[in-house]
């Protein structure tokens, strides 16, 4: 097992009071298991946003604008560790580009949800996802007839 993202987010934790580390329901992944998080939970250096990153955008630009530094770490859909940086945001102006990528990121949504789903053994947790679910699903219904109507 590889600990680099581990130990590099670990020395930043540890030498810079104002970092603080998010992460979607997979702390592990990171390396941060139940009893290592506990203490950067503690100092306010860790938050788990659940499945709710559309709250940990919002988490993260309320950080940095107050002086702090977050770091987004989340698995992709193919199981990759993945760290968040700019190059996840779509800057592009053009219609056709920016619906495409709307379509991409809800499918990848909805198969990762449907892929969390069958690991997860909460009856309320999985009652969670599924309402999200069909969130996901209505906003991929609008985006594919927007393109339709549009290109």
């Amino acid at each position: 097992k590889d600990d680099t993202v581990f130990n590099s987010l670990k020395e930043l934790l540890d030498t810079n009071p104002k970092a603080v580390v998010l992460n979607t329901a997979t702390p592990a992944s990171l390396g941060f298991t139940k009893n290592i998080r506990e203490e950067y939970v503690n100092r306010g250096q860790f938050l788990d946003v659940g499945i709710a990153e559309e709250n940990a955008v919002g988490m993260i630009s309320g950080i940095a604008k107050n002086g702090g530094v977050p770091v987004f770490g989340s698995v992709s859909e193919d199981k990759i560790l993945r760290l968040w940086n700019s190059g996840e945001i779509i800057y592009n102006r053009d219609l056709k580009t920016m619906l495409k990528s709307d379509i991409e990121s809800e499918e990848m949504a909805i198969k990762n949800y449907n892929d969390n789903l069958r690991e997860i053994d909460d009856k309320y947790v999985k009652e969670l996802i599924e309402r999200i679910l069909i969130d996901e699903e209505i906003h991929l219904t609008i985006f594919r007839n927007l393109y339709k109507k549009y290109f």
